[in-house]
């Protein structure tokens, strides 16, 4: 008979102390910098190396550009390898920018953070990582995509963007936004817009079996955030399988 074999109480204690004192350091690690954010101001820190810009767009209809909401959103950045949290912000759809407020005893104005120097930020519970691409010509652009999936295998990615109307009333020029958000998958190395299940499938042809039995179609015009990440769920689970097959 295979004999089992127990672990001493002692070592069981010290790894459930070990795993609390490393949360206790985390948390005490964040109230740090809370702490010295406050004390110093943020706008004597290097998060405020940006652009002074000033709202440009009037909107109508009760639309706005930004991601959520009108309103300033909390959350935390990662520029130029430094984490500021609990941090006000507004991540603007329309021209991909992510804004902080620069308070005066007057007036209230919006920071442009340089993308280039932002790692990561996450905005009311939403992470969000910069990608950068392409664009028009030679130049590359640097956009942010919200990490919706991330594993071994791939990561699936959304693009929030608003698209802007132009409508014209007593001379004045105000804008509709409207939302027209895309998803990709990265995955290799290689970046792929994916509007459906034929999609992915060309990624993953090998886990066709796997959706025989499953449809998520109903959520296609509901929920796409869900209709994509369960079968992201099925490509994983399928993935993960056919490993521990290989291993045993």
């Amino acid at each position: 008979m295979k004999k089992t074999r127990s672990i001493p109480l002692t070592c069981i204690v010290f790894l459930f102390y070990f795993g609390w004192a490393l949360g206790q350091t985390s948390v005490q690690e964040k109230d740090h910098y809370n702490w010295f954010d406050k004390t110093t101001g943020i706008e004597n820190t290097n998060l405020l190396e940006g652009t002074l810009t000033v709202e440009k767009y009037g909107s109508v209809d009760g639309t706005h550009k930004f991601y959520t909401s009108n309103d300033y959103l909390n959350g935390h950045i990662v520029f130029d390898g430094e984490t500021y949290f609990d941090v006000d912000m507004k991540y603007d759809l329309y021209e991909d920018e992510l804004l902080l407020p620069l308070r005066s005893d007057t007036q209230v104005r919006l920071v442009k953070l340089i993308k280039e120097r932002i790692s990561e930020f996450v905005i009311d519970g939403h992470r969000f990582i910069p990608v950068v691409h392409q664009g028009d010509g030679q130049a590359k652009v640097t956009s942010f995509y919200e990490v919706l999936s991330e594993t071994a295998l791939f990561t699936l990615l959304k693009k929030h963007k608003k698209v802007g109307f132009s409508n014209y009333k007593k001379n004045l020029v105000r804008y509709k936004f409207v939302s027209k958000d895309t998803y990709y998958i990265n995955h290799g190395g290689d970046f792929t817009e994916i509007k459906n299940k034929k999609d992915i499938l060309r990624i993953f042809p090998e886990a066709k079996s796997s959706f025989n039995k499953r449809s998520f179609d109903h959520l296609k015009k509901t929920n796409r955030d869900e209709y994509f990440l369960n079968m992201m769920e099925v490509i994983h689970q399928h993935w993960v399988s056919n490993k521990r097959a290989v291993v045993e």
